[in-house]
Protein backbone atom coordinates (compact mmCIF):
# COMPACT_ATOMS: atom_id res chain seq x y z
CA UNK A 1 0.00 0.00 0.00
CA UNK A 2 2.71 2.06 1.23
CA UNK A 3 4.10 2.09 -2.43
CA UNK A 4 1.44 2.21 -4.29
CA UNK A 5 1.18 5.96 -2.22
CA UNK A 6 4.63 6.55 -2.97
CA UNK A 7 3.87 5.74 -6.90
CA UNK A 8 0.87 8.12 -7.42
CA UNK A 9 2.80 10.87 -5.33
CA UNK A 10 5.31 10.36 -8.20
CA UNK A 11 2.70 10.36 -10.84
CA UNK A 12 0.90 13.41 -9.58
CA UNK A 13 4.43 15.29 -9.41
CA UNK A 14 5.51 14.29 -12.76
CA UNK A 15 1.90 15.91 -13.94
CA UNK A 16 2.45 18.85 -12.21
CA UNK A 17 5.78 19.28 -14.23
CA UNK A 18 4.36 18.51 -17.78
CA UNK A 19 1.06 21.03 -16.25
CA UNK A 20 4.21 23.79 -15.18
CA UNK A 21 5.86 23.07 -18.99
CA UNK A 22 1.96 23.25 -20.90
CA UNK A 23 1.32 26.53 -19.20
CA UNK A 24 5.03 28.19 -20.08
CA UNK A 25 4.73 26.73 -23.55
CA UNK A 26 1.46 28.52 -24.00
CA UNK A 27 2.00 31.42 -22.50
CA UNK A 28 4.97 32.28 -25.36
CA UNK A 29 3.56 35.15 -26.86
CA UNK A 30 2.58 34.23 -31.01
CA UNK A 31 2.78 36.73 -33.63
CA UNK A 32 -0.45 38.04 -34.86
CA UNK A 33 -1.53 37.60 -38.44
CA UNK A 34 -0.63 41.00 -39.97
CA UNK A 35 -2.63 44.15 -41.51
CA UNK A 36 -2.59 43.90 -45.21
CA UNK A 37 -2.80 46.93 -47.54
CA UNK A 38 -3.15 46.71 -51.33
CA UNK A 39 -0.38 48.48 -52.72
CA UNK A 40 -1.51 47.93 -56.26
CA UNK A 41 -3.99 50.84 -55.18
CA UNK A 42 -1.62 52.86 -55.16
CA UNK A 43 0.05 52.58 -58.71
CA UNK A 44 2.55 49.26 -57.92
CA UNK A 45 2.08 46.43 -59.56
CA UNK A 46 5.49 44.21 -58.40
CA UNK A 47 8.88 43.98 -59.62
CA UNK A 48 10.29 41.93 -62.62
CA UNK A 49 12.36 38.94 -62.06
CA UNK A 50 14.79 41.37 -63.62
CA UNK A 51 14.69 44.07 -60.90
CA UNK A 52 14.69 41.40 -57.80
CA UNK A 53 17.42 39.13 -58.55
CA UNK A 54 19.91 41.71 -59.78
CA UNK A 55 21.06 44.66 -58.35
CA UNK A 56 19.12 47.37 -59.49
CA UNK A 57 17.47 49.66 -56.96
CA UNK A 58 13.51 49.93 -57.86
CA UNK A 59 11.98 50.11 -54.49
CA UNK A 60 12.16 51.16 -51.17
CA UNK A 61 10.43 51.06 -47.99
CA UNK A 62 10.95 53.00 -44.93
CA UNK A 63 8.93 54.54 -41.82
CA UNK A 64 8.61 58.50 -41.58
CA UNK A 65 6.97 57.83 -38.36
CA UNK A 66 4.82 55.10 -36.69
CA UNK A 67 2.17 55.64 -38.75
CA UNK A 68 3.29 57.01 -42.03
CA UNK A 69 5.33 55.55 -44.29
CA UNK A 70 6.73 56.11 -47.52
CA UNK A 71 7.03 53.74 -50.31
CA UNK A 72 9.06 54.15 -53.37
CA UNK A 73 9.33 52.18 -56.96
CA UNK A 74 10.00 51.93 -60.25
CA UNK A 75 7.54 53.83 -61.97
CA UNK A 76 7.49 52.39 -65.29
CA UNK A 77 4.83 49.61 -63.97
CA UNK A 78 2.80 51.80 -62.87
CA UNK A 79 0.24 53.81 -64.29
CA UNK A 80 2.40 57.08 -63.99
CA UNK A 81 2.64 58.95 -67.19
CA UNK A 82 6.48 58.54 -68.29
CA UNK A 83 7.90 61.85 -69.75
CA UNK A 84 11.83 61.51 -71.21
CA UNK A 85 13.89 64.11 -68.63
CA UNK A 86 16.02 66.31 -70.96
CA UNK A 87 19.02 65.66 -69.23
CA UNK A 88 18.94 62.03 -70.31
CA UNK A 89 21.62 60.84 -72.20
CA UNK A 90 22.10 58.04 -74.22
CA UNK A 91 24.50 56.32 -72.50
CA UNK A 92 22.09 56.94 -68.77
CA UNK A 93 19.54 54.52 -67.70
CA UNK A 94 16.81 56.76 -67.14
CA UNK A 95 13.70 55.75 -65.50
CA UNK A 96 11.24 57.57 -62.65
CA UNK A 97 10.44 56.52 -59.78
CA UNK A 98 7.02 57.02 -57.56
CA UNK A 99 7.16 57.92 -54.41
CA UNK A 100 4.17 58.27 -52.41
CA UNK A 101 3.54 58.73 -48.21
CA UNK A 102 0.78 56.57 -47.02
CA UNK A 103 -0.96 56.96 -43.48
CA UNK A 104 -1.61 54.38 -42.39
CA UNK A 105 -4.55 55.12 -39.94
CA UNK A 106 -6.78 55.28 -42.89
CA UNK A 107 -4.56 54.14 -46.10
CA UNK A 108 -4.60 57.87 -47.29
CA UNK A 109 -1.96 59.68 -49.36
CA UNK A 110 -0.55 62.37 -47.46
CA UNK A 111 2.25 63.44 -50.24
CA UNK A 112 3.57 62.05 -53.46
CA UNK A 113 6.60 63.09 -55.90
CA UNK A 114 8.11 61.67 -59.88
CA UNK A 115 11.34 61.51 -59.25
CA UNK A 116 13.89 61.28 -62.73
CA UNK A 117 16.66 59.44 -62.14
CA UNK A 118 19.36 58.41 -64.11
CA UNK A 119 21.03 54.71 -62.82
CA UNK A 120 19.67 52.17 -61.08
CA UNK A 121 21.61 52.45 -58.33
CA UNK A 122 20.60 53.27 -54.71
CA UNK A 123 18.91 56.52 -54.32
CA UNK A 124 17.60 56.67 -51.03
CA UNK A 125 18.35 56.91 -47.56
CA UNK A 126 17.16 57.24 -43.89
CA UNK A 127 18.40 59.55 -41.71
CA UNK A 128 15.76 59.17 -38.62
CA UNK A 129 13.17 61.53 -37.52
CA UNK A 130 11.65 61.78 -40.80
CA UNK A 131 14.41 62.55 -42.84
CA UNK A 132 15.66 61.07 -45.93
CA UNK A 133 18.31 61.34 -48.47
CA UNK A 134 17.54 61.72 -52.50
CA UNK A 135 20.49 61.03 -54.81
CA UNK A 136 19.94 62.08 -58.16
CA UNK A 137 23.17 61.32 -60.68
CA UNK A 138 25.54 63.78 -58.51
CA UNK A 139 23.39 65.55 -56.45
CA UNK A 140 22.10 64.48 -52.95
CA UNK A 141 18.95 66.04 -51.42
CA UNK A 142 17.24 66.57 -48.29
CA UNK A 143 13.72 65.27 -47.83
CA UNK A 144 11.32 65.27 -45.47
CA UNK A 145 7.51 63.77 -45.13
CA UNK A 146 6.47 66.72 -47.79
CA UNK A 147 8.89 64.97 -50.11
CA UNK A 148 10.02 68.10 -51.02
CA UNK A 149 13.57 68.48 -52.13
CA UNK A 150 16.39 70.96 -51.05
CA UNK A 151 19.60 70.04 -52.59
CA UNK A 152 22.40 69.36 -49.91
CA UNK A 153 25.55 68.84 -52.20
CA UNK A 154 26.50 68.61 -55.60
CA UNK A 155 29.92 67.08 -56.73
CA UNK A 156 31.69 68.13 -58.97
CA UNK A 157 33.00 64.55 -59.76
CA UNK A 158 31.33 61.63 -60.94
CA UNK A 159 29.74 59.84 -58.44
CA UNK A 160 30.93 56.24 -59.04
CA UNK A 161 29.11 55.02 -55.37
CA UNK A 162 27.13 56.73 -52.77
CA UNK A 163 26.47 54.94 -49.64
CA UNK A 164 25.47 56.40 -46.43
CA UNK A 165 27.32 55.07 -42.71
CA UNK A 166 24.94 52.68 -41.31
CA UNK A 167 25.08 54.76 -38.33
CA UNK A 168 23.24 57.33 -40.41
CA UNK A 169 25.91 60.10 -39.99
CA UNK A 170 27.98 60.83 -42.74
CA UNK A 171 27.72 60.36 -46.53
CA UNK A 172 30.41 58.07 -48.40
CA UNK A 173 31.38 59.47 -51.78
CA UNK A 174 33.47 57.07 -53.97
CA UNK A 175 34.67 58.61 -57.54
CA UNK A 176 38.13 58.89 -59.33
CA UNK A 177 40.98 60.66 -57.93
CA UNK A 178 41.69 62.29 -61.22
CA UNK A 179 39.45 62.58 -64.77
CA UNK A 180 40.92 61.60 -68.04
CA UNK A 181 38.69 62.64 -70.43
CA UNK A 182 40.60 61.36 -73.64
CA UNK A 183 40.75 57.90 -72.35
CA UNK A 184 39.06 55.19 -73.32
CA UNK A 185 36.86 53.33 -70.27
CA UNK A 186 39.01 50.61 -69.81
CA UNK A 187 42.04 53.07 -68.79
CA UNK A 188 39.21 54.91 -66.71
CA UNK A 189 38.85 51.71 -64.68
CA UNK A 190 42.49 51.56 -63.48
CA UNK A 191 42.25 55.31 -62.67
CA UNK A 192 42.36 54.87 -58.57
CA UNK A 193 38.84 55.80 -56.52
CA UNK A 194 39.14 58.38 -54.17
CA UNK A 195 36.32 57.70 -51.18
CA UNK A 196 35.16 60.14 -48.76
CA UNK A 197 33.66 60.51 -45.48
CA UNK A 198 31.37 64.10 -45.67
CA UNK A 199 29.54 64.77 -42.43
CA UNK A 200 26.02 64.83 -42.99
CA UNK A 201 25.00 67.99 -40.94
CA UNK A 202 27.69 70.40 -42.08
CA UNK A 203 29.33 68.44 -44.86
CA UNK A 204 32.69 68.73 -43.66
CA UNK A 205 35.09 65.78 -45.00
CA UNK A 206 36.14 63.57 -42.01
CA UNK A 207 38.24 61.09 -43.89
CA UNK A 208 39.71 60.44 -47.34
CA UNK A 209 40.62 56.64 -48.57
CA UNK A 210 42.06 55.72 -51.78
CA UNK A 211 41.68 52.67 -53.35
CA UNK A 212 42.12 50.74 -56.58
CA UNK A 213 38.49 49.75 -57.22
CA UNK A 214 34.91 50.93 -56.69
CA UNK A 215 34.46 49.22 -53.15
CA UNK A 216 30.85 50.09 -52.60
CA UNK A 217 32.58 50.60 -48.85
CA UNK A 218 29.58 50.38 -46.34
CA UNK A 219 31.00 51.38 -42.94
CA UNK A 220 30.56 53.55 -39.70
CA UNK A 221 31.44 57.25 -39.30
CA UNK A 222 33.93 55.50 -36.46
CA UNK A 223 35.74 53.08 -38.91
CA UNK A 224 35.12 49.99 -41.22
CA UNK A 225 35.86 45.93 -40.59
CA UNK A 226 37.65 43.80 -42.70
CA UNK A 227 38.81 40.24 -42.58
CA UNK A 228 42.38 38.41 -42.95
CA UNK A 229 43.11 35.14 -43.90
CA UNK A 230 45.02 32.23 -42.33
CA UNK A 231 45.89 29.45 -44.76
CA UNK A 232 47.80 27.96 -42.02
CA UNK A 233 44.68 27.55 -38.86
CA UNK A 234 42.38 28.35 -41.85
CA UNK A 235 40.97 31.05 -39.55
CA UNK A 236 40.10 34.66 -40.21
CA UNK A 237 41.22 37.42 -38.18
CA UNK A 238 38.14 40.59 -37.99
CA UNK A 239 39.46 43.80 -37.47
CA UNK A 240 37.57 47.46 -37.25
CA UNK A 241 38.95 50.87 -37.06
CA UNK A 242 39.00 54.29 -39.52
CA UNK A 243 42.03 53.26 -41.26
CA UNK A 244 44.83 50.82 -41.53
CA UNK A 245 47.47 52.12 -39.22
CA UNK A 246 44.78 52.79 -37.18
CA UNK A 247 42.67 49.78 -37.24
CA UNK A 248 42.42 46.97 -33.89
CA UNK A 249 41.80 42.97 -33.86
CA UNK A 250 38.85 42.07 -32.43
CA UNK A 251 38.24 38.32 -32.96
CA UNK A 252 39.23 35.22 -35.27
CA UNK A 253 36.92 32.89 -36.08
CA UNK A 254 37.07 29.81 -38.61
CA UNK A 255 35.17 29.61 -41.89
CA UNK A 256 35.66 28.02 -45.48
CA UNK A 257 34.16 31.03 -46.69
CA UNK A 258 35.03 34.47 -46.17
CA UNK A 259 32.87 35.71 -42.93
CA UNK A 260 30.14 38.14 -43.42
CA UNK A 261 30.77 41.41 -41.60
CA UNK A 262 28.11 43.89 -41.17
CA UNK A 263 26.42 46.51 -38.75
CA UNK A 264 23.37 45.45 -37.00
CA UNK A 265 23.79 48.98 -35.17
CA UNK A 266 25.85 52.05 -34.62
CA UNK A 267 27.45 49.96 -31.74
CA UNK A 268 28.29 46.46 -33.16
CA UNK A 269 29.37 43.98 -35.94
CA UNK A 270 27.67 41.06 -37.03
CA UNK A 271 30.26 38.24 -37.96
CA UNK A 272 28.80 35.74 -40.26
CA UNK A 273 30.22 32.49 -41.08
CA UNK A 274 29.63 29.22 -43.11
CA UNK A 275 30.27 25.69 -41.34
CA UNK A 276 33.59 23.62 -42.27
CA UNK A 277 31.39 20.13 -41.93
CA UNK A 278 28.09 21.10 -42.42
CA UNK A 279 25.61 23.40 -44.27
CA UNK A 280 24.83 25.48 -41.03
CA UNK A 281 25.42 29.18 -41.04
CA UNK A 282 26.44 30.39 -37.77
CA UNK A 283 26.04 34.29 -36.35
CA UNK A 284 27.75 35.98 -33.86
CA UNK A 285 27.57 39.74 -32.42
CA UNK A 286 29.96 41.77 -30.90
CA UNK A 287 30.52 45.39 -29.61
CA UNK A 288 33.04 47.23 -31.66
CA UNK A 289 35.54 46.52 -28.55
CA UNK A 290 35.25 42.67 -29.33
CA UNK A 291 33.19 42.02 -26.40
CA UNK A 292 30.75 39.33 -27.54
CA UNK A 293 26.91 39.76 -27.65
CA UNK A 294 24.90 36.65 -28.15
CA UNK A 295 25.52 34.01 -31.37
CA UNK A 296 23.00 31.97 -33.45
CA UNK A 297 23.92 28.99 -35.28
CA UNK A 298 21.08 28.25 -38.66
CA UNK A 299 20.85 24.71 -39.80
CA UNK A 300 20.50 25.90 -43.53
CA UNK A 301 22.86 27.77 -45.42
CA UNK A 302 21.41 31.58 -46.26
CA UNK A 303 22.47 34.14 -48.60
CA UNK A 304 22.55 37.71 -49.29
CA UNK A 305 22.61 38.42 -45.29
CA UNK A 306 21.49 42.08 -44.52
CA UNK A 307 20.63 43.56 -41.06
CA UNK A 308 18.39 46.83 -40.43
CA UNK A 309 17.92 48.13 -36.83
CA UNK A 310 15.76 50.97 -35.28
CA UNK A 311 16.69 54.43 -34.45
CA UNK A 312 17.34 53.53 -31.15
CA UNK A 313 19.47 50.64 -31.86
CA UNK A 314 17.31 48.47 -29.24
CA UNK A 315 16.27 46.18 -31.99
CA UNK A 316 16.98 44.66 -35.55
CA UNK A 317 16.24 43.10 -39.04
CA UNK A 318 17.97 40.26 -40.44
CA UNK A 319 16.76 39.20 -43.90
CA UNK A 320 18.39 36.15 -45.62
CA UNK A 321 17.57 34.12 -49.04
CA UNK A 322 17.49 30.56 -49.14
CA UNK A 323 16.37 27.79 -51.52
CA UNK A 324 12.47 27.71 -51.38
CA UNK A 325 10.92 25.12 -48.45
CA UNK A 326 8.10 24.36 -50.28
CA UNK A 327 9.28 21.18 -51.79
CA UNK A 328 6.87 22.28 -55.35
CA UNK A 329 8.31 22.67 -58.88
CA UNK A 330 8.58 26.27 -59.33
CA UNK A 331 5.43 27.47 -62.55
CA UNK A 332 6.72 26.13 -65.78
CA UNK A 333 6.59 29.22 -67.53
CA UNK A 334 9.47 30.23 -69.49
CA UNK A 335 10.17 33.47 -67.53
CA UNK A 336 10.08 31.84 -64.29
CA UNK A 337 12.62 28.84 -65.39
CA UNK A 338 15.25 31.42 -65.78
CA UNK A 339 15.56 32.91 -61.95
CA UNK A 340 15.77 30.88 -58.63
CA UNK A 341 13.12 29.40 -56.84
CA UNK A 342 13.67 31.30 -53.69
CA UNK A 343 12.13 33.04 -50.59
CA UNK A 344 13.13 35.80 -48.55
CA UNK A 345 13.23 35.31 -44.62
CA UNK A 346 12.75 38.03 -42.31
CA UNK A 347 13.80 38.13 -38.39
CA UNK A 348 13.24 40.43 -36.03
CA UNK A 349 15.61 40.32 -33.32
CA UNK A 350 16.25 41.69 -29.92
CA UNK A 351 19.91 43.82 -30.71
CA UNK A 352 21.95 43.26 -27.27
CA UNK A 353 20.64 39.27 -26.76
CA UNK A 354 19.08 38.32 -30.45
CA UNK A 355 16.38 37.18 -28.97
CA UNK A 356 13.39 36.25 -31.95
CA UNK A 357 10.26 38.67 -31.88
CA UNK A 358 8.99 37.80 -34.91
CA UNK A 359 10.06 35.33 -38.36
CA UNK A 360 8.15 35.57 -41.53
CA UNK A 361 8.99 35.31 -44.76
CA UNK A 362 7.95 36.56 -48.48
CA UNK A 363 7.75 34.10 -51.32
CA UNK A 364 8.84 37.00 -53.66
CA UNK A 365 12.09 37.38 -52.67
CA UNK A 366 14.24 40.79 -53.77
CA UNK A 367 18.09 40.58 -52.80
CA UNK A 368 18.96 44.22 -52.86
CA UNK A 369 15.96 46.44 -52.43
CA UNK A 370 15.00 47.06 -49.23
CA UNK A 371 11.40 45.63 -49.18
CA UNK A 372 10.61 45.88 -45.20
CA UNK A 373 11.18 48.86 -42.31
CA UNK A 374 11.33 48.95 -38.74
CA UNK A 375 9.76 51.74 -36.48
CA UNK A 376 12.18 54.28 -34.98
CA UNK A 377 11.05 52.12 -32.05
CA UNK A 378 11.03 48.96 -32.83
CA UNK A 379 7.26 48.60 -32.17
CA UNK A 380 6.30 48.18 -35.78
CA UNK A 381 7.51 45.89 -38.64
CA UNK A 382 6.19 46.09 -42.43
CA UNK A 383 6.86 43.59 -45.74
CA UNK A 384 6.44 43.95 -49.36
CA UNK A 385 5.22 40.66 -50.55
CA UNK A 386 4.18 40.74 -54.17
CA UNK A 387 1.92 43.64 -54.19
CA UNK A 388 0.80 43.60 -50.68
CA UNK A 389 2.26 45.39 -47.84
CA UNK A 390 1.94 43.27 -44.47
CA UNK A 391 2.25 45.27 -41.25
CA UNK A 392 3.48 43.60 -38.24
CA UNK A 393 2.37 44.95 -34.62
CA UNK A 394 5.48 43.53 -31.99
CA UNK A 395 5.36 43.21 -27.73
CA UNK A 396 7.32 45.95 -26.50
CA UNK A 397 10.72 45.46 -24.98
CA UNK A 398 10.95 43.49 -21.34
CA UNK A 399 12.57 45.15 -18.75
CA UNK A 400 15.45 42.59 -19.13
CA UNK A 401 15.77 42.81 -22.13
CA UNK A 402 16.15 46.71 -21.43
CA UNK A 403 18.51 46.49 -19.16
CA UNK A 404 20.68 44.29 -21.38
CA UNK A 405 20.21 47.03 -24.46
CA UNK A 406 21.18 49.65 -21.95
CA UNK A 407 24.74 47.83 -21.08
CA UNK A 408 25.19 46.76 -24.45
CA UNK A 409 25.07 50.68 -25.53
CA UNK A 410 27.52 51.39 -22.70
CA UNK A 411 29.99 48.49 -24.17
CA UNK A 412 29.68 46.86 -20.64
CA UNK A 413 32.68 44.03 -20.45
CA UNK A 414 30.73 41.87 -18.57
CA UNK A 415 28.11 41.24 -21.52
CA UNK A 416 27.50 37.17 -21.69
CA UNK A 417 26.87 35.51 -25.06
CA UNK A 418 23.96 33.38 -24.61
CA UNK A 419 22.78 31.18 -27.25
CA UNK A 420 19.49 32.92 -28.51
CA UNK A 421 17.89 30.12 -31.23
CA UNK A 422 16.19 26.92 -30.96
CA UNK A 423 18.15 26.32 -33.97
CA UNK A 424 21.48 26.83 -32.10
CA UNK A 425 23.27 23.69 -31.57
CA UNK A 426 25.50 25.66 -28.51
CA UNK A 427 28.85 27.15 -29.43
CA UNK A 428 30.45 26.54 -32.65
CA UNK A 429 33.56 24.62 -31.82
CA UNK A 430 35.19 26.39 -34.88
CA UNK A 431 34.79 29.83 -33.65
CA UNK A 432 37.84 31.42 -31.05
CA UNK A 433 36.61 34.65 -29.72
CA UNK A 434 40.32 35.30 -28.72
CA UNK A 435 42.35 37.37 -31.13
CA UNK A 436 45.99 36.18 -31.95
CA UNK A 437 48.61 38.51 -33.09
CA UNK A 438 49.07 38.63 -36.43
CA UNK A 439 50.89 40.55 -38.67
CA UNK A 440 49.13 43.39 -41.09
CA UNK A 441 49.38 42.52 -44.36
CA UNK A 442 49.55 46.28 -46.00
CA UNK A 443 48.46 49.47 -46.34
CA UNK A 444 46.54 49.24 -49.28
CA UNK A 445 42.47 48.82 -50.23
CA UNK A 446 41.41 46.18 -52.64
CA UNK A 447 38.40 45.90 -54.57
CA UNK A 448 36.49 42.81 -53.07
CA UNK A 449 35.52 39.23 -54.73
CA UNK A 450 32.18 38.71 -54.71
CA UNK A 451 30.83 35.43 -53.47
CA UNK A 452 27.50 34.05 -52.89
CA UNK A 453 27.82 33.93 -49.04
CA UNK A 454 29.90 37.51 -48.74
CA UNK A 455 28.36 41.03 -48.40
CA UNK A 456 29.60 43.87 -50.56
CA UNK A 457 31.28 45.94 -48.06
CA UNK A 458 33.63 43.34 -46.99
CA UNK A 459 37.67 44.52 -48.25
CA UNK A 460 39.99 41.91 -48.74
CA UNK A 461 43.16 43.32 -47.33
CA UNK A 462 46.69 42.51 -49.07
CA UNK A 463 49.84 44.03 -49.70
CA UNK A 464 49.66 47.10 -52.38
CA UNK A 465 52.74 46.56 -53.55
CA UNK A 466 52.61 45.70 -57.80
CA UNK A 467 48.86 45.32 -57.17
CA UNK A 468 47.18 45.97 -60.40
CA UNK A 469 44.29 48.36 -60.43
CA UNK A 470 42.31 46.33 -63.01
CA UNK A 471 39.74 44.00 -62.43
CA UNK A 472 35.58 43.35 -63.28
CA UNK A 473 33.38 46.22 -63.49
CA UNK A 474 30.35 46.70 -61.05
CA UNK A 475 27.92 45.12 -63.31
CA UNK A 476 30.69 42.15 -64.63
CA UNK A 477 30.11 41.26 -60.72
CA UNK A 478 27.12 41.58 -60.30
CA UNK A 479 26.12 39.82 -63.10
CA UNK A 480 28.32 37.34 -61.92
CA UNK A 481 27.02 36.97 -58.66
CA UNK A 482 23.43 36.37 -59.73
CA UNK A 483 24.50 33.23 -61.87
CA UNK A 484 26.19 31.99 -58.77
CA UNK A 485 22.89 32.53 -57.09
CA UNK A 486 21.16 31.27 -59.55
CA UNK A 487 23.06 27.93 -60.50
CA UNK A 488 23.71 27.31 -56.32
CA UNK A 489 20.30 27.33 -55.10
CA UNK A 490 19.00 25.13 -58.20
CA UNK A 491 21.52 22.88 -57.38
CA UNK A 492 20.00 22.65 -53.15
CA UNK A 493 16.55 22.67 -54.53
CA UNK A 494 16.91 19.52 -57.22
CA UNK A 495 18.69 17.57 -54.01
CA UNK A 496 16.19 18.72 -51.60
CA UNK A 497 13.09 17.24 -53.88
Amino acid sequence: MRKIRSHIALLGFVLLVCLANLNEATAQPTPALPTQIDLSAFGYTGLSPLNRFTFRFSLSLDFVDSNHLLFTFNAHSSKTLQVRHPDCTPASSCHMVHAVVIDLSNNAVTATADWALFDYQRYLWPLGNGRFLLRRSNSIFLIGADLKEKLLYSSPDKLLWTGVTADRKQLILESRAHESKNTGQVEQDKIPVKIEFRDVDSLEVRRTLKAPHILEMESLSSGYADSLHNLVHQTWLVRFGESESKRKDLMQVRSPCRPDLLFPTGKTLLVGRCSPDSASYSLSVFTLSGHALWRQRWSQQRFYPEVLSSDDGSRIVVSTVTPNRDGQEPTASDDEQTWPDVEQDIQVLEAATGNEILKTETKTAILKNQNYALTQDGRRLALVDGTMLNLYDLPPMTAEEREKYVAMDADSPDLAAPSSSADDTGQNASEADSVAPEEAPGSGLVAPVRTESRAPMEIANVPDQGAQPGGPAAMSANAQDTIRLIIRLRSQSRRKR
